[in-house]
């Protein structure tokens, strides 16, 4: 099995505390997980949805940035 690679992000002492609480409510086992669960429900696409169509190429990182932006911007547009 590949390993994650990690990396470090700076979060201030309260994001740190409600993070910490998110994580206990939902039961995630890491941080990460923590980070993953919250995302997936703000932008609305489960993990299981990448890769569901083999033959087509991963996006590059620009690409995934600019789709999210873009899922965003509409996504409160429909808000408003």
């Amino acid at each position: 099995m590949a390993r994650k690679k990690l990396t470090t992000i700076a979060v201030g002492i309260h994001t740190l505390k409600k993070l910490e609480s998110v994580k206990k409510k939902i039961g995630a086992r890491s941080f990460d997980e923590t980070v993953q669960k919250l995302m997936e429900r703000a932008v609305g696409v489960p993990n299981s949805m990448f890769g569901a169509v083999p033959k087509l190429r991963s996006l590059t990182d620009t690409e995934h940035e600019e789709f999210q932006r873009i899922h965003y911007l509409a996504k409160l547009s429909v808000q408003r």
